[in-house]
């Protein structure tokens, strides 16, 4: 029941300030695979969980990335962490552009929140999954602030539990062949509570694609004030560098931002080998789904 009620709450988060994404002031990706902006990560762990990334995309072409922040409030965007690490995912477009296949797993130590983001391509089943690993591996070692042992059990529980048996075309019901989380007792409030954020989630996450499109249609553009703004991942006119083009469908109006650590060529060619590793994001996206959890 929590970690149900967390991935639908966060959910519902997420797709109630997707307009703001457009306008988000994020912070710029410094590494491909970890990004460490609250500093609690010693540059041997950073090697550590870099290194188990890698090797998962070498395995499986899926590309996830860890960061850690001390707040979503330290930058101008969405507050809230589910709609922070989904504006965030799609910033920086992690995981391939056709599989939609990426994740991000961002921590927030101010507010002790866990996010497990997952792009577009995932079908609702594995939100629970990523909800288990929150629970089940994430939690316990991040409540003694064991950062570094916290990140290694999710990226070895999503690797585990989520991208290797995707790329492997595997199915499953809910947390079937998961760890069992560690049980809590709710007062009479939260079930309530719950109990209400289950049905308004439902209605919504079972909707979040089209809520998506028809909030996106009212992003104000800067030059017409149309809300007409849409994003796309591209190469601009001259350039080989992919980037994020966020352009207007009314007067014209358009900016570019370049990915970070977007090379030449194309981002999605490692689609026909298991090689991975590539060097840039391949603008993926994801809807809002994933879940999330506090330690």
């Amino acid at each position: 029941m929590k970690a149900l009620r967390l991935m639908l709450s966060g959910g519902l988060l997420a797709l109630l300030l997707l307009p703001l994404a457009a306008l988000a002031d994020l912070p710029a990706a410094e590494d491909f695979y970890v990004n460490d902006f609250a500093d609690v990560l010693t540059l041997e762990e950073e090697a550590e969980l870099r290194g188990r990334l890698t090797d998962l995309r070498e395995e499986t072409r899926i590309h996830g990335v860890v960061a850690t922040l001390r707040s979503p409030i330290d930058y101008d965007g969405p507050t809230g962490l589910a709609a922070f690490a989904t504006a965030l995912f799609n910033d920086w477009g992690i995981g391939d552009r056709i599989r939609n296949d990426g994740f991000l797993i961002l921590v927030a130590t101010d507010t002790r929140e866990i996010r497990i983001e997952l792009g577009a391509g995932y079908e609702p089943v594995w939100d629970n999954r990523a909800q288990r690993v929150i629970d089940a591996l994430m939690v316990p070692l991040l409540r003694d602030e064991r950062y570094a042992e916290g990140l290694e059990a999710g990226v070895s529980g999503v690797a585990d539990y989520i991208a290797r048996p995707l790329s492997q075309g595997v199915s499953f019901t809910a947390t079937e062949g998961m760890p069992d989380a560690p049980e809590e007792n709710e007062n009479d409030l939260v079930t309530f509570l719950t109990f209400m954020a289950l049905i308004g989630g439902m209605v919504l996450y079972s909707n979040r694609a089209e809520l998506g499109d028809a909030l996106a249609r009212h992003r104000p553009c800067p030059q017409c004030r149309a809300r007409t703004i849409r994003t796309k991942a591209g190469r601009r006119p001259g350039e080989e560098v992919l980037s994020m083009r966020r352009f207007c469908s009314s007067c014209g109006w358009e900016t570019w931002r370049a990915l970070p650590d977007a090379g030449s060529g194309d981002q999605s060619s490692d689609r026909g080998s298991s090689s991975g590793g590539g060097g840039g994001f391949g603008g993926g996206s994801s809807s809002g789904g994933g879940a999330s959890g506090r330690y």
